[in-house]
Parts: structure tokens; sequence; C-alpha cells
């Protein structure tokens, strides 16, 4: 998919802000002062799994489950089960 689909910044109250940047050939995964380039991930069927990526940010690798909004694009991040929504 197209990685302007994924870009964005998203916030959860409680934790901050995470942002997903790129162009056509990365994305990269900001939290904080941590980033990492984002890679793809196997689904539970061993295809590409569309609703996730996977970053070594703040120390360790993580997998962030992607929902899309009803325009196409990334509308909500959840890592670690806290959800961070599009502000912009």
């Amino acid at each position: 998919m197209p990685t302007s689909r994924y870009v964005g910044t998203f916030v959860n109250p409680s934790i901050g802000t995470l942002i997903l940047e790129g162009n056509a050939s990365a994305l990269v995964v900001r939290f904080g002062d941590s980033w990492g380039l984002a890679r793809t991930v196997a689904g539970p069927d061993g295809a590409t799994a569309r609703d996730a990526i996977a970053a070594s940010v703040l120390g360790g690798d993580m997998r962030f489950a992607l929902k899309f909004g009803e325009e196409g694009a990334v509308s909500e991040v959840t890592v670690r089960n806290f959800a961070f929504t599009r502000v912009r």
C-alpha cells in the first residue's frame, strides 16, 4: 500500500505522540526521541499483514496494529494495548 496511507501524527493522552512519517521507499516510526524503520509483518496466514507493522523503538522490537478509517488512511495505531488516535 502507498506510504501516504500510513503517514500521520497520533496521540494517546496518557502516553504522548507517535508519528509515522516517510516517503515512497520507507516508513519511520517516531516516539519521543526514539525512532525506527517500519517493516512488514506476517499475518496469521503467513502472508504480509495489511493491518500491522513492526519497528525497533524504545529499546525493543514492537508490533503496531493499524486501524484504517473510511478515507483509507490509518486512523488509529495500537501498541502494547495503548491506542493512539490520528490528530493529523
